[in-house]
């Protein structure tokens, strides 16, 4: 005697695979959100979370994206760039988060590669 357990569960289990890529793209929008929040009115971003989801690592692409445009607009456009490279923490954690990808995707060997002069 078999029964259909989906049926009589409390807790049905959904189909993990849209259900997550759906949960993905939401948690995207609300750190898309967030980070429009903290950007103000300097520069739009894409309203479509895919243009930011094509990174490896989008929250941490998006951050480091804002930092740049920031200082692009409050520094570099008015003459103060200085010597120090902007945004290092944005981008370290970014760096980092891209590095861990290649390494669990067997691709850090791309890392290797070396423009010939």
């Amino acid at each position: 005697f078999e029964e259909d357990m989906s049926s009589s569960n409390p807790n049905p289990k959904h189909d993990t695979s849209s259900n997550t890529a759906s949960e993905q793209e939401e948690k995207l929008v609300n750190e898309i959100n967030s980070l429009k929040n903290k950007l103000g009115t300097y520069q739009q971003i894409s309203e479509d979370p895919k243009d930011i989801a094509c990174s490896a690592c989008p929250p941490q692409k998006l951050e480091y994206e804002i930092c740049m445009q920031q200082w692009y607009n409050n520094v570099f456009l008015k003459g103060k760039a200085g010597t120090t490279l902007p945004c290092q923490v944005e981008y370290d954690a970014y760096n980092k988060c891209v590095l861990e990808h290649l390494k669990a995707k067997n691709l850090e060997h791309l890392l290797d590669f070396e423009f010939k002069e």
